[in-house]
């Protein structure tokens, strides 16, 4: 029908086997070829992400669950296996296993906490009081213009004031 190479029945024509095969990916376009390879290797690294994930959140169901039954949280690097088959596990290996109380994994996180403190109740009261004081002892911490504005008006002479402006940043020179 036409010298354009378009058939009547549709495009591309039947008759051009040219037409009809897959686009060699090495003569693509060299851009397209990065951005390929750059895309891959995103879903690449968000699927390592994710495995990451999904087995950071295995071991924190199986620590729960082994906690919940009275073991120690230690005892999840032990199984690695599907969350829901611990009680299969268990009933095949808690000989093995030191029980403890049971208790929630909240609980256990908690008790974990802060060590004792080895500073004397005197010497914590003292610090309290030296921390509540400030930097300069009136009891307020000042930032930012107001420290600035504080610094300037605790200077008793001209020469005071301009050291403290300068190392402020003024560049000035009020005294000649």
């Amino acid at each position: 029908m036409s010298d354009m190479g378009f058939s009547y029945n549709g495009y591309p024509p039947q008759d051009d086997p040219a037409q009809t095969q897959e686009p060699d990916p090495s003569k693509a376009p060299g851009w397209y070829r990065d951005k390929m390879e750059k895309d891959s290797k995103a879903l690449a690294d968000m699927r390592a992400e994710i495995d990451a994930l999904r087995a950071e959140s295995r071991q924190s169901k199986v620590t729960q669950e082994l906690v919940a039954r009275g073991y120690a949280p230690g005892a999840a690097a032990l199984y690695n296996g599907d969350p829901d088959k611990v009680e299969d596990w268990l009933t095949a290996n808690a000989a093995y296993l030191v029980k403890t109380e049971p208790q929630s994994y909240a609980q256990q996180t908690a008790q974990g906490g802060a060590p004792a403190s080895t500073v004397s109740t005197n010497s914590q009261e003292t610090q309290q009081r030296m921390n509540a004081a400030g930097v300069d002892g009136n009891g307020q911490v000042l930032s930012g213009d107001d420290a600035i504005a504080a610094a300037l008006r605790a200077t008793n002479t001209p020469e005071e004031f301009q050291q403290v402006a300068r190392a402020h940043g003024w560049n000035y020179d009020m005294l000649s």
